[in-house]
């Protein structure tokens, strides 16, 4: 990601709990900010979560979008 001519900057990834489920989550920044999640799902896979959300006026968009988040489910 970071060789991508419109990334600017990629944070390393760490540990985190999305859900109840531990995975993983980096930040990349370029033509917006994107906040990668990487959860298990079975054996060798994993479901990604982009949250690329923005809420420059503050009305409320990114409250909204960690909402319908937080109902995510694996099954």
């Amino acid at each position: 990601m970071k060789d991508y001519p419109t990334t600017e900057s990629v944070t390393d990834p760490k540990e985190t709990v999305f859900n109840g489920i531990s995975g993983y989550q980096f930040t990349i920044i370029g033509m917006g900010r994107h906040i990668i999640t990487l959860l298990p799902h079975g054996q060798n896979r994993y479901f990604m979560v982009n949250n690329s959300s923005m809420d420059p006026t503050n009305q409320g968009y990114e409250k909204t979008v960690e909402k319908m988040l937080s109902t995510l489910k694996l099954i």
